[in-house]
């Protein structure tokens, strides 16, 4: 039976829920940020153990603190939770002893808002049974339900039982900037993954140097998620963290203070203006209008290249505007790469009714991009496929809300011989 270690071992393990395809890349973020804590933290905010599994991260830390912490750092995950109990048995009664060990009180002062109970190959595997035992013999006895309370997590597998507690209330996701967004925009973890999938084989002189632009900006999610990479999200509320100690207050400051903010060069082009418009107003909800983005009104699947050469001159022009920052800088020499979920097959923000294999390639004709990064069905998104001078070097498959998509990662080679779509 699993249930020798005592409470205490697991209040310093988690588990950050991912969507299933994009595990390593949230544990390598995990362990980037770890570091940047470690600064006021010390060796207590190390990530331990840190291992991929279906759907998610596991891992340990000797600050509690900086598992909270991370619910404002991390932006792949979705949620992050507490381990509180694991144990295995087949037996009600010995359900009913394991769970009392837990202080519910201390994990739980508001109460509990609500069960999330997921059973499988188990001999306890009804969810219902199980909910109406924690009603029966554990509700208002040793907590309440409240909808000021955390969410309650209990997973039964092969009859092992893990009990766990919400730390980051709403899904990561919801960031707290976008409040005017079009028709099926991309969820900002996902966002953040692409840029993530952009930025992984690159030196940070070589982001800065380059001038990156979404063909399709739409509400600007995408060039939002790349501005915030190495912020702390200071847009959404974090209830949980009140009762962090204040020395461990003052040693997450310690950190951040410590952060180096990256100098982007971040163009948005739509052919919407009210989309447009919608976008300013997310970027203004972060502050980064006036720092690193300039949008553009302009159709990415007619433009030519006469008038991507003008979109230099006319954000040249406007850095010398008073309101901007005349940091931004955008010239030939500077490298021009591209990162886009296209609104293929009349979605979105356009009419277009064009496949996303059609917008695609001609964002990459008409930008000339030496990177690229796109979402798109997964059917569509090939490695080794060749678009004109650019190839498909790497993909990385995902569920979007159920949907299978691929992000793809394409290079532009001089030689390349151009090829059709097949």
């Amino acid at each position: 039976m699993i249930n020798n270690k005592n409470q205490e071992c697991f209040q310093n393990e988690f588990f950050l829920i991912v969507p299933i395809g994009l595990e390593e890349a949230a544990k390598l973020e995990l362990l980037e940020w770890c570091g940047i804590l470690a600064v006021g933290f010390g060796s207590g905010a190390f990530a331990k153990n840190a291992k991929v599994v279906k759907g998610g991260v596991t891992f340990s830390v000797t600050s509690s603190s900086v598992a909270f912490y991370l619910n404002a750092c991390l932006k792949i995950p979705s949620r992050i939770l507490q381990r509180l109990h694991v144990f295995q048995t087949r037996e009600w009664a010995q359900v009913e002893k394991e769970l009392k060990i837990i202080d519910w009180k201390f994990f739980f002062p508001q109460g509990i808002s609500k069960w999330e109970i997921a059973a499988s190959e188990s001999r306890m595997n009804n969810e219902k049974h199980l909910a109406q035992f924690l009603n029966e013999k554990f509700e208002n006895r040793f907590y309440k339900i409240q909808s000021s309370g955390s969410i309650a997590y209990l997973r039964v597998h092969d009859n092992v039982f893990t009990v766990s507690r919400d730390t980051s209330g709403e899904h990561l996701h919801f960031r707290g900037y976008r409040k005017k967004q079009g028709e099926a925009p991309l969820r900002e973890n996902l966002a953040a993954f692409l840029w993530f999938f952009l930025l992984k084989n690159h030196h940070r002189l070589d982001v800065e140097r380059a001038v990156i632009v979404d063909p399709f900006v739409g509400s600007g999610t995408l060039l939002c998620e790349m501005f915030l990479w190495n912020q702390v999200i200071q847009t959404r509320s974090y209830d949980s963290f009140a009762w962090i100690p204040p020395e461990d207050k003052i040693k997450f400051q310690q950190g951040l203070e410590r952060l180096n903010l990256w100098k982007l060069n971040l163009v948005g082009v739509d052919m919407d203006q009210e989309m447009l418009n919608k976008a300013q107003c997310n970027f203004k909800n972060i502050k980064a209008m006036n720092n690193c983005v300039r949008l553009i009104q302009g159709d990415s699947t007619c433009l030519n290249r006469d008038v991507v050469r003008s979109i230099s001159k006319r954000v040249s022009e406007a850095s010398h505007l008073p309101k901007m920052d005349s940091g931004f800088s955008f010239s030939s020499s500077s490298p021009l790469w591209l990162i886009s979920n296209p609104p293929y097959g009349g979605k979105g923000r356009i009419s277009s009714k064009k496949s996303w294999r059609e917008l695609w390639q001609k964002a990459l004709e008409t930008y000339q991009p030496q990177w690229a990064v796109a979402l798109g069905p997964e059917r569509e998104c090939r490695e080794s496929e060749i678009f004109g001078q650019w190839k498909c070097i790497e993909t990385q498959r995902f569920l979007n809300g159920g949907l299978r998509v691929a992000a793809s990662l394409w290079k532009k080679n001089e030689s390349t011989t151009k090829v059709g779509p097949s």
